[in-house]
């Protein structure tokens, strides 16, 4: 940050705030609001030290009025620095020095703000790259000038790595066809980087895969179903590692589980609207702090805090309906939105602090999410069968969108192709355009082909990594749809007597977990759900798993696709990864 910091001290403001935007918006959180107003404040009171009063008056209304909301009595007294000669007449500018002194501790105050805001969290240095990081970068670039490439044949080089592709010709085709070419050999490699795949050539392989795959993926879908009972089953710690959570006295029925966004927490949602956050050390055996079986971690609180301190929801006392339970975590782990039953309740993840409570039923929340453009914004899923994108900051409803015949069970969005989808508990789906927020397309969910009866179900969603595809998971059924169109491209239907409490996509897309009530959990295949192995929970439990114990819930890490965490109806939380670093394929018949 030392190009913005001399830009501070040279008085570019406008420049510094733009270079600012780059990194986080005015209204992402409090600390990026200050900086904002630090910036504009210092720009106004330079140009009334020059005596400037118009380009005063140009800041004042276009740059600072923004700040006046909840503000008025500061707003007022910079109004008023206008008809004063020199501002140093104003008490609190007395001491106001000389222009670059200012600045100096203008700069200073501005970068501790940057220090403590969590949009900044691990920006503010340089990321150690591996040795090996530059060349798929360069093979990635290269994939790509291959692709738009006019000539379909051409071979890409270093030598045109900085040119434009699409005006790139063949210079000699007849290289291209000898299979034992110098050249073709040594693109050959740097194309292939020893078998692996750029991550575009993945996201096309995968689609490509999966519109393969659709024509025949029911019928394969109906054998896999099938082979339950055939499965090899993970059980025993010599198949894979696994950690026990430490329990909580308030905490005896786990519905929600999610990691933090940066791997290294595990938050849970109880039945009594009580949570919990899990934090892992960062020590000479776990170097990166992330969430492993092999270091168990801590249930964090504030510093200070009361040991007792919880993030707990109000619980509804007055409304009829059965209360849900729903939660989502701010991209930067910094705000909680959480119901169960009750109002929506913002919580400072650093503090605990209860910021604001919205939305008291009736009507009740039954769904909710961060916008992942913006952490003020927020999709609520109510039971009188709306949904409401709302603004935290400004505390109002931005928009109101209306379709579903029965109350809205989940929401899901894709920031690529700038979509919000919602089902409904009769399996009614709708997607609808972020930009605008309008109604894009509607259907309903099929089984091979025909209309799910109407049975109500809590059905969820879940978008892909490429953002493209989403999983609907209900009890009963699993499927891949498709957004745009809403085409089933899988799906898979258990043929035994197993009900799903709750499935997950793996971090890199390319597995499914699915808890069952019945205490399994089974690892699929996302291509055409496969299922790789099963993990029978009470083998791991110390106590045996009783009828009257289910899982509930389950998630995955962010960062590492083969670790995964189970809830269960009793409190306890397990943590699951295989003993070696590759995924769960080996466990596979």
């Amino acid at each position: 940050m030392k190009y913005f910091e001399e830009m501070l001290l040279l008085g570019k403001w406008n420049d510094a705030e733009s270079y600012l935007s780059r990194f986080t918006r005015i209204d992402d959180n409090m600390h990026s609001t200050k900086i904002y107003f630090e910036i504009r404040k210092q720009k106004y009171l330079e140009a009334l030290d020059i005596d400037n009063r118009t380009k005063a008056l140009d800041i004042l209304v276009k740059d600072l009025k923004v700040f006046s909301s909840g503000r008025e009595e500061l707003f007022k007294e910079l109004t008023q620095l206008l008809t004063i000669n020199n501002i140093r007449e104003n008490a609190s500018l007395s001491t106001y020095g000389e222009t670059n002194s200012v600045r100096r501790i203008v700069a200073d105050s501005i970068m501790k703000l940057i220090e403590g805001n969590p949009e900044f969290h691990e920006k503010l240095k340089c990321p150690t790259f591996k040795t090996q990081r530059l060349y798929h970068l360069l093979n990635q670039s290269l994939n790509w000038q291959y692709l738009v490439s006019k000539d379909p044949h051409r071979v890409p080089d270093m030598k045109t790595f900085l040119m434009d592709p699409s005006s790139l010709q063949s210079e000699d085709n007849n290289s291209i066809e000898n299979p034992k070419s110098d050249t073709t050999m040594e693109v050959h490699n740097v194309l292939s980087l020893e078998g692996r795949p750029s991550q575009m050539s993945k996201e096309n392989g995968y689609q490509n895969d999966l519109q393969d795959g659709r024509s025949n993926s029911f019928e394969e879908s109906r054998k896999n179903s099938n082979l339950w009972n055939d499965l090899q089953i993970c059980d025993s710690s010599s198949h894979c590692n696994f950690l026990e959570l430490q329990t909580h006295p308030k905490i005896s029925k786990i519905l929600r589980l999610a990691y933090t966004n940066e791997g290294n927490g595990i938050l849970a949602l109880g039945s009594n609207g009580h949570h919990l956050l899990w934090k892992w050390p960062s020590n000479n055996l776990n170097p990166d702090g992330k969430a492993t079986t092999q270091v168990p971690p801590y249930i964090w609180q504030p510093a200070g805090s009361d040991l007792q301190l919880m993030m707990s929801n109000e619980l509804t006392s007055s409304y009829s309906g059965d209360p849900i339970s729903c939660f989502s975590l701010s991209k930067n782990d910094s705000y909680l939105m959480s119901t169960s039953g009750g109002p929506i309740s913002l919580f400072s993840m650093s503090s605990f602090k209860t910021l604001t409570t919205i939305m008291p039923p009736p009507p009740m929340a039954t769904c909710l999410t961060f916008y992942p453009r913006d952490n003020n914004i927020l999709a609520v899923g109510m039971d009188d069968l709306s949904i409401l994108i709302y603004n935290v900051c400004t505390n109002k409803i931005i928009s109101k969108l209306e379709g579903h015949s029965k109350r809205v069970s989940d929401l899901a969005f894709s920031i690529s192709f700038d979509l919000l989808v919602s089902i409904g508990v009769n399996d009614e789906i709708f997607v609808w355009d972020t930009n605008e927020w309008k109604k894009r397309k509607e259907g309903y969910l099929q089984i091979y082909g025909r209309r799910l009866p109407e049975v109500v179900s809590e059905t969820h969603i879940q978008f892909h990594l490429y953002q493209r595809h989403f999983l609907v998971v209900r009890s009963d059924y699993l499927a891949m749809y498709e957004a745009t169109d809403l085409k089933c491209c899988n799906q898979w239907v258990p043929q035994v007597a197993v009900v799903i409490s709750q499935a997950t996509f793996s971090s890199d897309g390319q597995a499914v977990y699915v808890s069952f009530v019945d205490g399994n959990v089974a690892i699929l295949d996302t291509l055409k759900f496969q299922i790789r192995c099963r993990i029978n929970l009470s083998t791991y439990l110390s106590t045996t798993l009783s009828s009257s114990i289910s899982a509930l819930a389950i998630a995955a890490h962010p960062h590492k696709p083969s670790q995964f965490v189970v809830g269960l109806t009793d409190g306890r939380i397990f943590v699951f990864e295989p003993r070696k670093p590759e995924d769960w394929n080996r466990f596979s018949r």
